[in-house]
């Protein structure tokens, strides 16, 4: 198969699914994928790692026809694993919630799940990043917790110790920068480093200069490459100092 498109459909008919089946399961309105396969509309590296997340259809194939069309079956431990990492999510946002049940779409708002994978290419703004998930908060709560507009807030898991000990491995962050690129102001952003996304603290020593700070040795500056480009501003998460 030589196109994006052609390997595009060869997966959904693998998968048994109709253009609104396929839209239903990515969250996303159903002539979206007819104007994918009509080539109407670019089908981005970002839609792709979605697709791959959902089905298990290997992002790179579809974009390259290299490889297998499947990624392999998790094994056992992994599955397990991953279950209980889910569980553990599941009950942090309960938490988050404050214990309050929803039942009212007008009080819940879906806010993105960044998927920061590595390599993940260049994108330019937050939403290139962004996959299928979302995770649903208290419209009230949000507003009351973050100094920005709720829809520009993505979430994004910390999968490093770089910014020890300010924020560890596992926690979770919200990040204003979804909707639109945050004015600057020093402090710890995500950005994106060597074409992946990454989180520093960054100060500004002059205009279009931006050092990253270390969080161990403040005293530790380092100049951020021309070629970075700063995506969204950390604004809330662990009870620490931002």
């Amino acid at each position: 198969m030589t196109s994006v498109t052609q390997r595009l459909v060869a997966a959904r008919k693998s998968l048994g699914l109709t253009q609104a089946g396929l839209a239903e399961t990515l969250h996303i309105h159903h002539t979206t994928v007819s104007k994918w396969e009509l080539e109407k509309v670019e089908f981005s590296h970002s839609n792709a790692l979605a697709f791959e997340q959902a089905f298990r259809v290997s992002a790179n194939w579809l974009l390259t026809g290299e490889g297998e069309m499947m990624l392999p079956a998790p094994n056992q431990d992994s599955a397990l694993r991953n279950g209980i990492v889910s569980r553990v999510q599941q009950l942090f946002w309960k938490m988050l919630r404050h214990g309050t049940e929803l039942t009212t779409a007008n009080t819940v708002m879906n806010v993105p799940l960044l998927t920061a994978v590595p390599c993940t290419g260049n994108g330019d703004a937050l939403k290139d990043y962004v996959g299928i998930q979302c995770v649903s908060f208290d419209v009230q709560w949000l507003s009351s917790s973050f100094d920005v507009p709720p829809r520009n807030l993505c979430v994004m898991q910390i999968s490093s110790d770089s910014m020890a000990p300010i924020i560890m491995r596992g926690e979770f962050i919200f990040v204003d920068g979804y909707e639109r690129q945050p004015e600057y102001r020093d402090g710890v952003w995500v950005l994106r480093l060597d074409d992946e996304l990454t989180v520093k603290r960054v100060k500004m020593v002059a205009p279009n200069h931006y050092q990253t700070i270390s969080e161990e040795d403040p005293s530790c500056a380092t100049d951020l490459p021309k070629t970075a480009k700063l995506l969204g501003r950390v604004v809330g998460g662990p009870p620490r100092q931002y």
